[in-house]
């Protein structure tokens, strides 16, 4: 599928003016089962779950990123969705809503960000709920929804009326992105990245039921779990995005460039053969962390390991798939030269999707964290979004 369908797709998906959502792509996941990845087996879904098998989770995220970064960013937003509703929501919300992802092929964006607010560091945020029986109204706006222009559901983070911090107060309620008072603007025209179609979203007076609302007041971060599978989801998605880059270079090499004066072949070529070498161990080197955070993931959720620990091992992850992700597309270009910039030849889009996502929380905020645990000063946050 990844080879069949998300690599040629990438291409014309990346050229698209506007960006256009991976419709057929996520078409074929559907179809391969693996929107349901993460749903438990006793429930109809292929067991990598929170419970479950969470390194082939993972794997699963590079490989499609390895495809089609675009593609695997919003695949690891809905399965997180169905992480949350494996541990906050009750018997019939699973019910539900696993039953329409397996049946129907439902999916899940995400409504987090703020553009007035930072919401990762003012514990805060302005969009809220207000009660009245058994049925919600939400208010707010909320800027990059990612899955917003394609998927039929978002999990919306807001805060409950009353409550004015996210950990006492933070609620996830599952928003369908057609309902009133929904209004999407299609406003996302980035540098790479573009078909998450990640646009703003508008929340006037939208009424949900209580059987919409995933959880309690601030029990999200009762589950370390949770934050660490967001941060992990995005070094899984950086690792496969090195791994596309370094095969794009050595296609684009092979096929396409000249030996310079007095070579056979670009084989012999000593500054070509550094720069894929030097690649190809970062690519490698950040999944070997991938893994290795994975199973400790695994083994915190068993009770065989700190969530302390774990958190460091899920930033090790991260920073180095980051670094990976923008060496490799940066590397990319010195390899294959002046005439790959040209987007007709799809490799620019490597540096560009790396160059984006890494944005989105800083790698050099993460090295402070990882810094102090190492020195002893003090441990990660283990329940950070």
């Amino acid at each position: 599928m990844v080879r069949d369908v998300l690599v040629p797709n990438a291409a014309v998906l990346d050229m698209a003016d506007p960006p256009r959502f991976p419709t057929e792509n996520f078409e074929a996941i559907r179809e391969s089962g693996l929107l349901a990845l993460s749903i438990p087996r006793d429930q109809g879904g292929l067991g990598a779950g929170v419970h479950g098998d969470l390194r082939l989770y993972y794997q699963v995220v590079e490989e499609l990123a390895a495809g089609c970064p675009s593609t695997a960013q919003l695949f690891a937003v809905h399965s997180t969705s169905t992480f949350k509703l494996e541990l906050l929501g009750t018997p019939e919300q699973q019910e539900r809503f696993f039953a329409e992802v397996i049946d129907e092929g439902a999916t899940f964006a995400s409504l987090g960000s703020e553009p007035a607010v930072s919401v990762l560091h003012a514990n805060t945020m302005d969009t809220v709920g207000t009660r009245d029986g058994d049925t919600w109204t939400f208010s707010g706006k909320k800027s990059f929804g990612t899955g917003s222009g394609g998927f039929r559901y978002a999990i919306l983070l807001t805060l409950g009326e009353g409550s004015d911090t996210l950990s006492g107060g933070l609620l996830q309620v599952v928003i369908p992105l057609d309902a009133d008072g929904v209004e999407i603007t299609q406003n996302w025209d980035p540098l790479g990245q573009r078909s998450t179609c990640s646009y703003d979203v508008s929340l006037t007076n939208v009424e949900v039921d209580d059987g919409n609302v995933i959880g309690g007041p601030g029990e999200f971060f009762d589950h370390p779990i949770l934050g660490q599978k967001f941060q992990l989801g995005f070094a899984a998605v950086y690792a496969g995005m090195a791994r596309g880059a370094v095969q794009a270079a050595a296609s684009y090499v092979m096929d396409k460039s000249r030996p310079w004066v007095g070579l056979d072949s670009v084989g012999q070529d000593p500054y070509i053969t550094y720069h894929m070498a030097n690649s190809d161990i970062g690519a490698r080197g950040a999944s070997l962390l991938l893994h290795e955070a994975a199973w400790s993931q695994e083994q915190a959720v068993a009770g065989n390991l700190s969530w302390e620990a774990s958190a460091a091992a899920t930033y090790r992850a991260r920073i180095a798939a980051g670094e990976a992700a923008l060496d490799a597309g940066n590397r990319l270009f010195e390899v294959c030269g002046a005439r790959a910039t040209a987007r007709s030849h799809d490799v620019g889009r490597w540096y560009r999707d790396a160059r984006t996502l890494t944005l989105h929380d800083s790698l050099d905020r993460r090295r402070e964290v990882l810094g102090k645990y190492v020195l002893g000063y003090e441990g990660p946050k283990v329940g950070v979004i």
